[in-house]
Order: C-alpha cells, then structure tokens, then sequence
C-alpha cells in the first residue's frame, strides 16, 4: 500500500501489532504517507495516549519530521473523510469539500424530489375521495320524496325524505375527474349532471331538485249528460285559481308551486246547470266533469 490509515485511540496506542506497521512504513522511508485519523483519546495524553507506541517514540526522537493527524472528532466524519482523500490524491482540501458539498446537496434536492413524488402518488391512488351530496328543494305542501334513487358514478342509493346528505367514496385516481351524478323520484322532475371533483380529499355537492308538473296542472273538459263540451264553464280551484271551458268544453290551469297540494277544493258552475263542487279532487290533466241542466 502507498499509504497507511491508522485509525488511532487507546486501545490501537497499545497494539503492538499497529506499532509494528507503523515500524515498517517508518524504515521504508515514508513516514510522509501515514496518516493518523484519531477516533479517542490524546496525543500525549498518558492513559489516554491514541498514538502507537513507535510512532509516538519516532516523533519524539525526531521532531522535525511532519506528520499529518486528523481528529475526526473536531472535524467530524465527513470532512475528516474528505480531508484523508485530500492528502492520498495531493488535491486541495477546500477544492473537494466543496466539490463534495454540492454532490451532498445535488442527492438531497434529489432525495426531497423523489420523496415529494411518492408522497403525491401515494395521495393521488391510495388516499380515497369523498363526494357528499345535499338535496336543496322548495318549500312547499306537496308530499315528500318517494322511491328516490341517487345514482353517482353508476352506483345507485335508494332515498328517502330524512335523507339529508349522502356520501359516496371514490377512489383516489378519479380526483380531478368528471363523475356523473343523477336523482329521480315520484313528483320530481329527473336531474343529471357531471360534477368535476377536486384535488382534495372531499367534495359537497347540493342538487336542487324540482318538482315536476303532477301537482302544477289542472285540466280536462267540462260536459253535460249526454257527453256534450260545455263552453264558458267557471272552473274555480280553491277559491284562489280560475278557468273557463272553451268551445271544446276544456279548461286548463296552472297552479304555482307554493300553492301545489295533494287535493283541492273545485267548484264548476254555469247558468242554466246544476254546480258540481268536489273537496277531494286530486290535479291532473284529464278530469272530466259533468254538469246537469236545471
């Protein structure tokens, strides 16, 4: 070997062994090329003493010869390191530490990259996504929701009026994808969309869902006993809501939804015929009534 690393501390200090390697180098002439990297203990440091004991014998008889020790405790390991390859290759110490410095932080910034990559990986596949869903509807008297079915992303949840919110999971890869979100149900009018979910762990989503047209239109014909059209028969709803018949014996109301109810009140009168009037009419679009002359 062209140079000799002596890692140096007590119990190195009383090897024999060690000093006998140390005695070889010596006597070949190149005491130039052993370098001393001290772990513990002291130069000169009596029971503490790191030094093999021709080495230290040699320096002693001899204190002109240079020798190089490196403590690797003031310096610690890296550059202690950096300092025993700075000697063996005849290069400056400050070129390789630097040299060193920026491959140490070229590995860092790479590690922190890849580190960041996983850590978004793992999010974006293994961490599912949440979508929650309210209902919004108008305030009115008609009756609540029934056989509603909720369809998100092709999977189905059967709902009912004390459904408030429903939640679905998806998983992670389908963040910042379009999913498809459809309601229907009984007196309701059927709403589809396509959401965009976020990037985030949760979306909410609210639907307004609207009524359809069971509850919104009165209509039909008016006729006599022998299956006449009657034209300009009153037909009143409610006290609030009229019509008259046309030439046909048809009438046709709309009713806003704030006054939508499951029955209504309905009085059909004309001069000359006897007035109908029902309590229990449910609104549809083909009601007939029939009036009877006086």
């Amino acid at each position: 070997s062209k140079y000799l690393i002596v890692i140096c501390s007590p119990n190195s200090a009383s090897s024999q062994w060690v000093s006998n390697e140390v005695k070889a180098f010596i006597e070949w002439g190149r005491l130039s090329q052993i370098i001393p990297l001290i772990i513990d203990g002291e130069i000169g440091g009596g029971d503490r003493e790191c030094l093999p004991t021709y080495l230290r014998e040699h320096t002693r008889e001899n204190p002109d010869d240079e020798l190089l020790a490196i403590d690797i405790r003031e310096n610690g390991r890296h550059k202690a390191l950096i300092r025993v390859v700075s000697f063996m290759l005849g290069v400056a110490f400050d070129s390789l530490w630097q040299r060193y410095q920026r491959e140490r932080r070229r590995k860092i910034i790479g590690s922190t990259i890849l580190s960041a990559v996983i850590a978004i990986l793992i999010y974006w596949f293994a961490v599912p996504v949440t979508i929650s869903i309210g209902f919004t509807d108008a305030e009115c008297n008609l009756p609540q929701m029934r056989d509603a079915k909720l369809s998100i992303d092709d999977i189905e949840y059967m709902i009912d009026d004390s459904d408030t919110v429903i939640n679905h999971t998806l998983p992670g890869y389908r963040r910042l994808k379009n999913v498809p979100i459809a309601f229907e149900a009984t007196y309701y009018s059927k709403t589809e969309l396509v959401q965009q979910m976020g990037a985030g762990i949760s979306n909410h989503i609210d639907i307004n869902i609207s009524r359809d047209n069971t509850f919104a239109v009165f209509a039909g014909m008016v006729i006599d006993a022998e299956g006449n059209p009657i034209e300009g028969v009153d037909v009143n709803v409610d006290n609030k809501f009229t019509g008259l018949t046309d030439n046909d014996g048809k009438f046709y109301i709309e009713i806003p939804l704030q006054h939508q109810t499951l029955t209504k009140k309905v009085i059909v009168s004309k001069s000359g015929f006897k007035t109908s009037q029902r309590d229990d009419e449910v609104p549809g679009e083909a009601i007939t009534y029939v009036l009877h002359r006086l």
